[in-house]
C-alpha cells in the first residue's frame, strides 16, 4: 500500500493517512491549511511539512514539525509536550509567521502564517497517526 493512502485495521483501530493543501496567504494572519477532527479517547501524532514562496520569488521557507495531541473523552484535544518539537524551521525572511496548531474542538487545525502585505503560495502535507481505544 502506498504510504500516502488511507487505511484502517478494525481490530487495532489504527488509522494512518495524510492530508494535503495548497493555499495562498496575503498577510500575517494565521490561515487554516488542514483541519483534522479527533475522535474521543484517542491520541494523534502529526508530522507536518510545509513549503512557501513569495509570488515575486524573493523569499521562501520550509518547515517540518511534529506535534502530538490527546483527546480524553469529549474534552478538547490537548497537546502533549511542547511545540515545535524536533523542528526544521528555515526561512529566508524571519518575519514570516511559519506554521502552528490550533484547537477548535474536536478539530486540530494546522495553520500557516505569512507576512504582512506579501502574497505567499503554500503547499502543506500533514501525516497523521492515530490510536484509539
Amino acid at each position: 500500500m502506498n504510504l500516502l493512502d488511507s487505511f484502517y485495521e478494525g481490530d487495532s483501530k489504527l488509522e494512518q493517512f495524510y492530508e494535503y493543501a495548497e493555499l495562498t496567504t496575503t498577510n500575517a494572519t494565521a490561515t487554516v491549511a488542514v483541519s483534522v477532527p479527533m475522535s474521543n479517547d484517542s491520541t494523534t501524532m502529526f508530522y507536518v511539512r510545509a513549503v512557501g514562496i513569495s509570488t515575486g520569488g524573493t523569499n521562501g521557507a520550509g518547515y517540518a514539525v511534529y506535534a502530538t495531541y490527546k483527546k480524553d473523552g469529549a474534552a478538547a484535544p490537548a497537546i502533549i509536550g511542547a511545540f515545535p518539537e524536533n523542528a526544521h524551521w528555515k526561512e529566508s525572511d524571519s518575519t514570516w509567521g511559519g506554521i502552528d496548531f490550533n484547537v477548535s474542538s474536536p478539530v486540530v487545525q494546522v495553520r500557516v502564517t505569512g507576512k504582512a502585505a506579501t502574497t505567499i503560495k503554500w503547499k502543506v502535507y500533514v501525516f497523521k497517526l492515530t490510536q484509539g481505544i
